[in-house]
């Protein structure tokens, strides 16, 4: 896994993270304007957390995909329960919903990703064995 698959997963996250933030503030602004502008507050906020979110992942964080996996995860299993119970099947809203499953699921199933944000963490394989990660060196004998 070189240095390729990690630049390709960045790229792919980066991607991601803007598709996602433009559907959501699209989403946002359309639907609440239109339907619950007392709302519009509070989904102002949900948008700016999520900017967040998707800023810290694409600085290679594992704990920011684990939470994106299960925040997303559990939005669209949630959003496309709610939508198909209550019989409303509004076409962006389904749409938003399959995103959020297609989002998690390609956090967790992407090699490239993963391999970005282990990169992002511990360093490229070859800079592990410049220095000698898990080996002792001379000093430790003394």
């Amino acid at each position: 896994m070189g240095t390729g698959n990690a630049e390709s997963g960045r790229r792919n996250l980066v991607l991601l993270c803007i598709i996602a933030l433009c559907f959501e503030a699209y989403l946002i602004f359309d639907y609440q304007l239109n339907f619950f502008p007392r709302k519009l507050p509070t989904q102002i906020i949900r948008l700016i957390l999520s900017a967040a979110l998707f800023y810290w992942l694409s600085r290679g964080s594992n704990a920011a995909r684990w939470l994106a996996i299960v925040l997303f995860g559990w939005g669209g299993v949630a959003g496309l329960y709610a939508v198909a119970s209550a019989n409303a099947w509004m076409s962006d809203y389904v749409l938003m919903f399959v995103f959020y499953l297609v989002f998690a699921i390609r956090l967790l199933t992407s090699k490239d990703i993963r391999t970005y944000i282990r990169e992002s963490t511990y360093g490229p394989p070859s800079a592990q064995l410049l220095v000698g990660v898990g080996q002792k060196s001379p000093a430790d004998n003394l």
